[in-house]
């Protein structure tokens, strides 16, 4: 894995800093993925290009 952010070989460097919204991001990820097997088990394999409502 190479670490974009950190590289030496490029000309910025960003600060990480761990743990920042972190259970925010568990929540987002957790819904995203029960969403995407609900509507793969719907029979709707992806919503590419859709509107959003």
């Amino acid at each position: 894995m190479w670490n974009l952010l950190q590289s030496p070989n490029l000309n910025h460097r960003s600060e990480i800093t761990s743990g920042v919204l972190g259970e925010d991001c568990v929540q987002m990820l957790k819904a995203f993925f029960k969403e995407a097997r609900e509507r793969k088990s719907n029979g709707v394999d992806h919503m590419k290009g859709a509107a959003e409502n």
